[in-house]
């Protein structure tokens, strides 16, 4: 079997268990490595064949990427680690699926530092809310205000997102039946639930008050009807788009799920809430808003350290 026609049953397999983005993802990575073995025999790929391919990545390959992209250079620790995951997922299958030996066992996973996690400032959602809320005709003087028809709806994509923390996947599917009277909302996982896993989030008494407005004033609403209903892709845009109009800049979703975990712990909450609230079956990414929190109080003490303020 060619390894191009174990790619297409790999993926066609995982369109029932993985997210859209993740089989878009792994089409494309696997795509790539075939292309560059010249689609061999499945059986003959080797370690050293897969080696090479993910030296190659690291050391010449030039990523193709828009002229507006900020990222330059060859690819990032973290896309080396999303290819070495992708072949590890592939032969994995294969040797569940087609029962033949994984020749990807002895690949290294790469090591990359997490990037560096930057929340918003609470005058950054200050601004995105009074953006989303309303348009202004002349700019930074703000003299002509006017609604914005997507308001509502605008709103409580930003509530929903900085109040949860939930994913954009899991925002996209929350669904009207989904929201309790008690402000309690049931997160739906993908599939197999690999990653976005069953669970409940919480809206405080502002956030309830936007989501009941907007619901309340779309007609004919079903309890099996979208919360949001806009595609992943559309809600990237907005936001973007948002936060150009308000002079914020890089907002993308998962930034607010980094914010909400912040102050979640900024605020006095504790880090197994956390996990279960933000779904991570690991403390790992939990013990990295950690350190970030630890390291707010250090600063904060040396700046108010008696100590050192009155130089005895």
């Amino acid at each position: 079997m060619k390894l191009s026609k174990a790619i297409e049953g790999y993926l066609l397999d995982s369109s029932t268990t993985h997210a859209v983005a993740t089989v878009y993802l792994r089409k494309a990575y696997l795509g790539m490595f075939c292309e560059y073995a010249e689609d061999p025999d499945l059986t003959s790929v080797t370690s050293d064949d897969l080696a090479r391919w993910l030296a190659y990545l690291k050391n010449d390959y030039v990523p193709h990427r828009f002229p507006s992209a900020k990222t330059i250079g060859p690819l990032s620790p973290s896309a080396l680690d999303n290819h070495w995951k992708s072949l590890r997922s592939f032969f994995g299958w294969c040797e569940r699926k087609l029962k033949l030996p994984r020749p990807d066992l002895s690949l290294q996973k790469p090591k990359y530092k997490l990037p560096e996690v930057v929340p918003f400032t609470q005058e950054q959602m200050t601004k995105l809310f009074t953006y989303a809320t309303n348009n202004f005709a002349d700019g930074e003087t703000r003299k002509y205000k006017m609604s914005r028809p997507t308001g509502l709806r605008d709103v409580v994509i930003l509530t929903l997102l900085i109040e949860t923390g939930v994913r954009l996947g899991e925002l996209c599917r929350m669904q009207v039946q989904d929201l309790d009277k008690d402000g309690s909302l049931v997160v739906r996982p993908f599939g197999s639930s690999r990653k976005s896993r069953p669970r409940m989030v919480y809206l405080g008494q502002r956030a309830r008050f936007h989501v009941w407005r907007y619901l309340a004033s779309r007609e004919d609403l079903r309890p099996e009807d979208a919360i949001i209903p806009l595609a992943p892709d559309r809600i990237r845009a907005l936001l973007y788009s948002l936060g150009q109009r308000a002079g914020v800049n890089d907002v993308h979703p998962h930034r607010f799920r980094h914010t909400f975990a912040l102050e979640y712990l900024r605020n006095g909450g504790d880090v197994f809430t956390l996990q279960r609230l933000l779904g991570h079956s690991t403390l790992d990414m939990v013990q990295h808003y950690i350190a970030i929190v630890e390291t707010d109080k250090r600063n904060a003490h040396r700046a108010a350290s008696p100590m050192d303020k009155w130089r005895i």
